[in-house]
């Protein structure tokens, strides 16, 4: 990630990591930074990815993203439209970040 993004990066971060059901995500695909990703009932339903435009959500159900230009502008939208915790949602351990060579 560049300087822009790490520290949009770490500002998602802030927004994030004291929420019920968020965790950090390592992607799949090589070359690829992690990503946040919201479990309900062992599955993704949300995730957040950062990139030079800004931070990404990503809705499952909706197959719907949203993109937000500051994480509060990020953490505004969670509190107006994820404000609960689904039922059965369970947090899931963050997992090791992989560096691909």
């Amino acid at each position: 990630m560049a300087s822009r993004d790490e520290q949009l990066w770490d500002q998602v971060n802030d927004v994030l990591r004291h929420r019920s059901g968020w965790s950090v995500q390592d992607s799949p695909t090589p070359g690829v930074g992690p990503y946040w990703a919201h479990i309900s009932h062992g599955e993704v339903d949300l995730s957040v990815f950062v990139d030079g435009s800004g931070a990404h959500l990503y809705e499952e159900e909706t197959d719907r993203e949203v993109r937000f230009g500051t994480a509060e502008e990020l953490g505004a939208w969670l509190d107006g439209n994820r404000a609960a915790v689904p039922p059965g949602a369970t947090p899931e351990p963050s997992h090791r970040r992989l560096d691909w060579n």
